[in-house]
């Protein structure tokens, strides 16, 4: 049985390593604001990744194209949602946006 496209969950997100030393990201996670409903991937080597570098270095920006789909994540329209990339070291950083589709 094939998914269909729109039963689909992918997220991208851009990393840049703002600090002095090599990081590896650990994990990703969504969280619906408005119900505080939290979807995590914290394998992402079962996840397609474009350009994906588990090592992020100085400096660099690394696109992480992660699916979301066996997390259970819906985005609905209108809706605000926080993205959160957590690195090996426990380092991490969030941002907040809305759902477009």
């Amino acid at each position: 049985e094939s998914e269909s496209a729109s039963s689909k969950c992918n997220v991208t997100v851009y990393v840049r390593n703002v600090g002095s030393v090599p990081t590896n990201i650990t994990a990703i996670y969504v969280t619906e604001v408005a119900t505080s409903n939290v979807y995590a991937v914290t394998d992402l080597s079962g996840h397609s990744l474009s350009n994906f570098n588990a090592k992020v270095n100085p400096g660099q920006v690394i696109e992480l194209a992660i699916n979301f789909t066996d997390t259970g994540l819906k985005p609905k329209s209108g809706y605000s949602y926080e993205i959160k990339v957590v690195s090996a070291d426990g380092a991490t950083a969030a941002t907040t946006v809305t759902y477009r589709g």
